[in-house]
Protein backbone atom coordinates (compact mmCIF):
# COMPACT_ATOMS: atom_id res chain seq x y z
CA UNK A 1 0.00 0.00 0.00
CA UNK A 2 2.79 2.17 0.82
CA UNK A 3 4.73 1.72 -1.89
CA UNK A 4 1.68 2.39 -4.57
CA UNK A 5 1.54 6.11 -2.31
CA UNK A 6 4.97 6.35 -3.02
CA UNK A 7 5.00 5.34 -6.46
CA UNK A 8 2.15 7.86 -7.17
CA UNK A 9 3.34 10.45 -5.64
CA UNK A 10 6.94 10.40 -7.35
CA UNK A 11 5.04 10.25 -10.85
CA UNK A 12 2.57 13.20 -9.81
CA UNK A 13 6.13 14.96 -9.10
CA UNK A 14 7.40 13.76 -12.16
CA UNK A 15 4.56 14.67 -14.39
CA UNK A 16 4.64 18.39 -12.33
CA UNK A 17 8.40 18.86 -13.19
CA UNK A 18 7.45 17.47 -17.05
CA UNK A 19 4.72 20.33 -17.50
CA UNK A 20 6.43 22.89 -15.93
CA UNK A 21 10.06 22.76 -17.83
CA UNK A 22 7.55 22.39 -21.03
CA UNK A 23 6.29 26.42 -19.84
CA UNK A 24 9.50 27.61 -18.81
CA UNK A 25 11.42 26.52 -22.36
CA UNK A 26 7.72 27.95 -24.39
CA UNK A 27 8.34 30.91 -22.38
CA UNK A 28 12.41 31.13 -23.22
CA UNK A 29 11.05 30.87 -26.76
CA UNK A 30 8.28 33.08 -26.89
CA UNK A 31 10.51 35.77 -25.58
CA UNK A 32 13.49 34.46 -28.26
CA UNK A 33 11.33 34.05 -31.22
CA UNK A 34 8.92 37.40 -32.84
CA UNK A 35 5.50 36.34 -32.54
CA UNK A 36 4.95 37.71 -35.71
CA UNK A 37 7.25 35.39 -37.71
CA UNK A 38 6.52 32.36 -35.42
CA UNK A 39 2.56 32.67 -36.71
CA UNK A 40 3.87 33.01 -40.20
CA UNK A 41 5.96 30.11 -39.97
CA UNK A 42 2.94 27.92 -38.31
CA UNK A 43 0.80 28.88 -41.19
CA UNK A 44 3.78 28.16 -43.92
CA UNK A 45 3.53 24.85 -42.66
CA UNK A 46 -0.31 24.74 -42.31
CA UNK A 47 -0.60 25.42 -45.87
CA UNK A 48 2.07 23.04 -46.89
CA UNK A 49 0.95 20.29 -44.35
CA UNK A 50 -2.84 21.05 -46.43
CA UNK A 51 -0.52 20.79 -49.71
CA UNK A 52 0.99 17.88 -49.05
CA UNK A 53 -2.63 15.85 -48.20
CA UNK A 54 -3.94 17.06 -51.01
CA UNK A 55 -1.22 15.75 -52.97
CA UNK A 56 -1.17 12.43 -51.30
CA UNK A 57 -5.08 12.07 -51.44
CA UNK A 58 -5.12 13.15 -54.86
CA UNK A 59 -2.30 10.49 -55.52
CA UNK A 60 -4.38 7.84 -54.18
CA UNK A 61 -7.20 8.27 -56.06
CA UNK A 62 -5.47 8.07 -59.33
CA UNK A 63 -3.53 4.83 -57.61
CA UNK A 64 -7.27 3.39 -57.03
CA UNK A 65 -9.05 4.28 -60.21
CA UNK A 66 -6.00 2.77 -62.06
CA UNK A 67 -6.28 -0.73 -59.83
CA UNK A 68 -10.11 -1.00 -60.64
CA UNK A 69 -9.45 -0.33 -64.19
CA UNK A 70 -6.97 -2.97 -64.51
CA UNK A 71 -9.43 -5.43 -62.50
CA UNK A 72 -12.00 -4.44 -64.70
CA UNK A 73 -10.00 -4.69 -68.17
CA UNK A 74 -8.76 -8.09 -66.31
CA UNK A 75 -12.52 -9.07 -65.58
CA UNK A 76 -13.59 -8.20 -69.10
CA UNK A 77 -10.54 -10.74 -70.56
CA UNK A 78 -11.95 -13.27 -67.88
CA UNK A 79 -15.66 -12.97 -69.67
CA UNK A 80 -14.36 -13.25 -73.14
CA UNK A 81 -12.30 -16.21 -72.10
CA UNK A 82 -14.92 -18.37 -70.56
CA UNK A 83 -17.60 -17.00 -73.60
CA UNK A 84 -14.69 -18.82 -75.94
CA UNK A 85 -14.66 -21.61 -73.70
CA UNK A 86 -18.56 -22.10 -73.62
CA UNK A 87 -18.92 -21.77 -76.88
CA UNK A 88 -16.25 -24.27 -77.95
CA UNK A 89 -17.63 -26.99 -75.45
CA UNK A 90 -21.18 -26.38 -77.91
CA UNK A 91 -19.58 -26.75 -80.51
CA UNK A 92 -17.48 -29.91 -79.44
CA UNK A 93 -21.01 -31.22 -77.28
CA UNK A 94 -23.38 -30.61 -80.71
CA UNK A 95 -20.01 -31.91 -82.71
CA UNK A 96 -20.32 -35.44 -80.22
CA UNK A 97 -24.32 -35.36 -80.24
CA UNK A 98 -24.26 -35.57 -84.33
CA UNK A 99 -21.42 -38.29 -84.36
CA UNK A 100 -23.15 -40.23 -82.02
CA UNK A 101 -26.50 -39.83 -83.62
CA UNK A 102 -24.62 -41.23 -86.70
CA UNK A 103 -23.36 -44.52 -85.00
CA UNK A 104 -26.18 -44.98 -83.05
CA UNK A 105 -27.99 -45.41 -86.71
CA UNK A 106 -25.45 -47.86 -88.04
CA UNK A 107 -25.20 -49.81 -84.87
CA UNK A 108 -29.22 -50.11 -85.58
CA UNK A 109 -28.53 -50.94 -89.14
CA UNK A 110 -25.71 -53.78 -88.70
CA UNK A 111 -27.84 -55.09 -86.10
CA UNK A 112 -31.19 -55.43 -88.04
CA UNK A 113 -29.04 -57.20 -91.09
CA UNK A 114 -27.49 -59.03 -88.51
CA UNK A 115 -30.76 -60.13 -87.42
CA UNK A 116 -32.03 -60.47 -90.97
CA UNK A 117 -28.64 -62.89 -91.98
CA UNK A 118 -29.26 -64.70 -89.27
CA UNK A 119 -32.89 -65.66 -89.56
CA UNK A 120 -31.94 -66.32 -92.90
CA UNK A 121 -28.98 -68.33 -92.52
Amino acid sequence: METIILISVLITLGVVAVVGSIAVAFKKLNSKVEQNEFIHTTETLHRDDVKNYDDIHNRINRVENDIHGEFNNRDSDLDDRFNDIYKSLDRLESLIDSRADKLHSMITKVSEEDIKKLLKG
